[in-house]
């Protein structure tokens, strides 16, 4: 039995369905973003680590 809407033919199942699947690729997106910023912040503080160290020898 598929939940249609008379009046529009929507079919709320299939709705609620591409709702959540935008929603996991929108979390799989920001996940992707989160990494990516997390490696640039590793990669500057082992640059700045390096500076220092250079400063100091």
């Amino acid at each position: 039995m598929t939940m249609t809407t008379e009046r529009t033919g929507f079919n709320v199942r299939e709705g609620s369905q591409i709702l959540a699947d935008r929603r996991a690729e929108q979390e799989r997106s920001q996940a992707v973003a989160d990494a990516m910023i997390r490696r640039l912040r590793i990669k500057r503080l082992a640059r700045e680590a390096l500076r220092l160290l250079d400063e100091a020898a």
